[in-house]
C-alpha cells in the first residue's frame, strides 16, 4: 500500500460533506443558505448542494465528460457499486454502473454513452479504497493503454454505445 495523503479531491469531499451536515435542516430536509440559518428553504442552497453532488458523479468540462470524478473511496469497497441512470448531460443522456471486486484485484464499469453528441474524451475515475495503483485496463475485452495510474484515471476516446471497462490492480 502507498502512503495516503489527502489531496484536492479528498478535501473537496470533506468540505462538501461537512457543508451537508451543517446546512441541512432536519425538520424538512431542506438546505439553509448559511450555517446561521438566516433564511431557510432557499432554492439556491438546494441547487448548490445538488450541483456539487452531480459533479461528483457526472461532470462536463468543455468537450470532456468526467464520470465518478470525486466519489469517495469507501464507495468502491468490495461488492459495492455506484449506479447512475438517465443522467442528462450536454452530450445526451448517460448511464453507468461501477462494481467493485477489489478483494480479487478489480473494478469493472459498464457505460452507456450519450448519443446526441460524442464527447472528445470520457474520463472515468476509479478510486481504489486502499489507493492501489492501476496495473492494466481492458475496454470491451481488449487491452487499453490510455490510463493514468497515478490519477486513477481511464481515458476513453472514440467510444459509443455500451462500453465495458475492467481495471486490474
Amino acid at each position: 500500500d502507498r502512503a495516503y495523503a489527502p489531496g484536492p479531491r479528498e478535501n473537496f469531499l470533506r468540505a462538501w460533506l461537512n457543508r451537508c451536515a451543517v446546512d441541512m435542516n432536519l425538520a424538512d430536509y431542506s438546505f439553509n443558505e448559511h450555517t446561521t440559518f438566516a433564511q431557510n428553504d432557499k432554492a439556491h442552497g438546494c441547487a448548490v448542494f445538488l450541483s456539487n453532488f452531480r459533479n461528483m458523479l457526472v461532470m462536463e468540462t468543455g468537450d470532456s465528460l468526467w464520470l465518478a470524478r470525486a466519489t469517495p473511496r469507501a464507495w468502491l469497497a468490495q461488492r459495492k457499486r455506484i449506479s447512475v441512470r438517465g443522467a442528462p448531460t450536454h452530450f445526451g443522456t448517460l448511464a453507468y454502473e461501477v462494481v467493485s471486486d477489489v478483494d480479487n484485484g478489480g473494478i469493472s464499469a459498464t457505460l452507456e454513452m450519450p448519443s446526441r453528441k460524442s464527447p472528445k474524451e470520457v474520463l472515468l475515475r476509479l478510486r481504489h479504497p486502499k489507493v492501489a495503483p492501476i496495473k492494466s485496463v481492458t475496454v470491451n475485452g481488449k487491452e487499453w493503454k490510455d490510463f493514468d495510474a497515478a490519477r486513477e484515471l481511464v481515458r476513453l476516446s472514440n467510444v459509443a454505445g455500451k462500453i465495458a471497462v475492467t481495471v486490474s490492480y
